[in-house]
C-alpha cells in the first residue's frame, strides 16, 4: 500500500491572511499613543492627585469649621477673665500658636501678637490694640464684656 498524502478535510489557516491581521493589529496598537489616557497619563495622574488633595483639604476645612463652631459656642458663655477659652483652629484644622488661654491672657496680648493670630485666621490686622482685641473677641465668639 502506497501511502498517499490526503488533502486535509478541515479548514486550514491562511498564513498570509494571518500575517496581514498581525500587521493591521500592530498598526492599530501604534496609534494608542494618540489616546489622551495613554499619551497624557502622567498629566491625568497629577490631576487626580490634585483632586485628592483638594478633597482632603476640604475635609480638614469642614472639620475646622465644626471645631470652631463648638469653640465659639463655648466662648460665647464666658463672663469672667479666668475662664479658659476654647481655641479655634485654622483652615487646616490645626490649633493656632499664641491663642490665649483665657480672657486675661487675651487682654495682655500686644498689638503684634493679636495681628499674628488674626492673620492666621485670615482676619484684618489693622487698627490699634483695642480694635484688634474687639475684632478677635467677636471672631472667637465672646459676646459679653469680660
Amino acid at each position: 500500500m502506497d501511502a498517499q498524502v490526503q488533502p486535509p478535510q478541515a479548514p486550514q489557516p491562511n498564513f498570509t491572511e494571518l500575517a496581514e491581521c498581525f500587521e493591521h493589529a500592530a498598526r492599530q496598537i501604534s496609534r494608542f499613543s494618540n489616546i489622551p489616557a495613554f499619551n497624557q497619563g502622567e498629566v491625568i495622574i497629577t490631576q487626580l492627585q490634585n483632586i485628592t488633595q483638594a478633597i482632603g483639604d476640604l475635609g480638614a476645612r469642614f472639620d475646622a469649621s465644626e471645631t470652631n463652631t463648638l469653640a465659639r459656642l463655648h466662648n460665647s458663655a464666658i463672663n469672667r477673665l479666668d475662664i479658659p477659652l476654647y481655641p479655634l483652629h485654622d483652615q487646616r484644622n490645626n490649633p493656632v500658636d499664641g491663642f490665649p488661654e483665657n480672657g486675661r491672657a487675651l487682654m495682655q496680648l500686644s498689638g503684634n501678637e493679636l495681628a499674628t493670630i488674626l492673620q492666621a485666621f485670615g482676619q484684618a490686622t489693622d487698627g490699634n490694640v483695642t480694635a484688634k482685641q474687639q475684632r478677635f473677641r467677636r471672631f472667637i465668639g465672646i459676646v459679653t464684656e469680660i
